[in-house]
């Protein structure tokens, strides 16, 4: 039986999807949307929901994040969105009081790939809509998440533990790269958004976003997997690809400014904060902190290491949640050839619970093409 020592906290990072507005495409305007971020953490929040926060992980990470979406009419718009998506670099010190991990020769990484959303954005009320308002919008986004690759995490450890003794080539993985648990599982959702206009220039949005995960998959980082299998040399009933997400939620209020500064240039302000629940996470449809405190009552005479690992890992398991700001400015030059629409945010992690407190940048390059 391999004996496991963990100290650990869920990597979950602050990484926003699009949270947008409730505007749509005209009829026939291709939209392409860039998006470079990069995300730091080094600290975490504790199993209370609030503002103090302790030491965690190092980890850092860039991500490239793409966009398609469509007018098909004047009031529904088609989205393929992968933002955030592909994660060009990352760099993750594992080193948390963990001998498994202290002594690795070998750079730990983040998984490369987040989930890809694909749905419909469908306008009810709005200027041109099938209810017509001009001091209200109010739009629905119905929507497909899937999954974009898995690591294989019985190769990561064998070299995360060969990396004490032999230099690799290449880093190991220690994480998926998460934004809330929704990486690994197929999901389906929807997004609400409603904007009430104030006046040409000022007009506030409420957005929410929920999702069901409808298949359990594999753990969200190495040592979870790593206390899966510990449970399976145990002989207990657990499968390691047996983890279930269950759902995730999360609401944001975005007061916004916006104002011509030339002909044809558009400058645009807003803050949104936003608020994400996450359930605890499940294995074989039991939570992990009954599986941890299941796991001592029965093993801390007989097994007590593996009681004290297990412990360690999951004793503390329950529901997270993360508050946050991102203070965001736009500028939008619609007489450009191919009009561009820059969209810079800084999201700041404000309190929380048992979630990393990630500082993220991101900037969301946009053009406009007609057909």
């Amino acid at each position: 039986m391999r004996r496991i020592v963990l100290a650990l906290v869920l990597i979950t990072f602050a990484v926003p999807a699009f949270a947008d507005d409730a505007k749509v495409l005209p009829a026939g305007i291709l939209r392409t949307t860039v998006v470079p971020a990069f995300i730091v953490s080094n600290n975490q929040f504790g199993t209370d929901f609030e503002m103090d926060r302790s030491s965690a992980t190092e980890t850092k990470f860039f991500n490239l994040g793409i966009a398609l979406e469509y007018g098909v009419t004047d009031w529904i718009t088609a989205a393929v969105q992968w933002a955030p998506g592909w994660t060009a670099w990352s760099s993750v010190d594992p080193d948390v009081g963990n001998p498994l991990f202290d002594d690795a020769d070998v750079d730990a990484v983040l998984h490369r790939f987040f989930d890809m959303f694909a749905g419909a954005k469908v306008q009810i009320i709005g200027e041109n809509a099938p209810v017509r308002r001009s001091d209200m919008r109010f739009a629905f986004a119905p929507g497909l998440k899937f999954p974009l690759g898995y690591p294989d995490w019985d190769g990561q450890y064998d070299g995360a533990v060969s990396s004490q003794d032999v230099e690799l080539d290449d880093p190991y993985v220690f994480a998926t790269p998460q934004r809330g648990p929704d990486t690994n599982a197929f999901g389906v959702g929807a997004r609400v958004y409603y904007d009430y206009i104030f006046n040409e220039n000022w007009f506030i949005n409420f957005f929410s976003e929920a999702g069901v995960y409808l298949r359990d998959a594999r753990a969200p980082n190495l040592p979870y997997h790593l206390i899966a299998e510990l449970l399976n040399d145990l002989d207990e009933d657990y499968d390691t690809d047996e983890f279930g997400y269950g759902w995730d939620i999360q609401f944001e209020i975005e007061p916004h400014f916006e104002t011509m500064l030339g002909e044809g240039l558009l400058f645009g302000a807003s803050l949104p904060i936003n608020i994400d629940y996450l359930p605890e996470i499940t294995l074989g449809g039991d939570k992990l902190s009954d599986i941890a405190a299941d796991m001592v009552a029965k093993y801390e005479g007989p097994a007590p290491d593996a009681a004290a690992a297990i412990d360690n890992a999951w004793g503390d398991e329950g529901p997270s949640s993360l508050l946050t700001v991102g203070p965001t400015m736009k500028l939008f030059a619609r007489t450009w050839p191919v009009p561009t629409e820059f969209v810079a945010t800084y999201s700041i992690p404000v309190a929380g619970r048992r979630v990393g407190a990630s500082h993220v940048f991101s900037l969301q390059i946009r053009n406009y093409l007609s057909f």
